[in-house]
């Protein structure tokens, strides 16, 4: 027998509590019925909580990847600038967008190259400034990232919890109500790929 998937488990609580409902004398429905009603909105709820949990997580990691975007932008403005005034040897190298430490570590190279002509370009003051509020974006938007995929990782262990327990208490459901109803279409629907 193979295990089943999320949405698998969950149609098969949808059609064992509609079956429990429609057949409430038979020992099975009586004995599961009340457990498979609980088990349903408990389920859906870890399962609506997590992919909220998810949804932040990844929405921060975007914001975080947007900084990094911002700031490499800057980076480049500010080489075309020096190119422009003719401050040859402006640090450049190729960086990937989630490549952290060194998008950072290029923009305070970029920073210490153009402090000796701080005092005779004043666009150089504001591009340092703008690197340094993009790089401080950047680690805000990482925390942010980062406590939101702790928090999904927690709920992520709800989720598994509540899936085993919904697997264990619909296999015992479905090995009892065999005898109850043999061939029945609506436990044929609650099983999901049992041998």
């Amino acid at each position: 027998m193979s295990q089943p998937n999320f949405l698998q488990v969950e149609r098969s609580l949808s059609a064992s509590v509609a079956w429990c409902t429609a057949h409430p004398s038979t020992p099975s429905a009586k004995a599961y019925g009340a457990s498979l009603a609980a088990m349903k909105p408990a389920f859906e709820t870890v399962k609506l909580e997590t992919n909220a949990t998810y949804n932040a997580w990844r929405g921060r990691y975007g914001e975080e990847l947007r900084a990094f975007k911002r700031l490499r932008l800057v980076i480049e403005t500010t080489r075309e600038l020096a190119d422009e005034h003719a401050i040859d040897g402006c640090p450049e190298r190729s960086i990937l967008y989630t490549e952290r430490a060194e998008i950072h570590g290029l923009a305070e190279e970029t920073i210490a190259f153009l402090a000796p002509h701080a005092a005779q370009w004043p666009w150089i003051a504001r591009q340092t400034a703008e690197m340094r509020r993009q790089m401080a974006q950047s680690d805000a938007d990482q925390a942010a990232a980062e406590a939101a995929y702790a928090t999904y990782t927690v709920s992520v262990k709800r989720r598994v919890g509540i899936y085993a327990e919904a697997v264990a208490l619909l296999n015992e459901f479905l090995d009892e109500s065999r005898s109850d109803a043999p061939g029945d279409p609506g436990l044929a629907a609650a099983a999901y790929n049992r041998a």
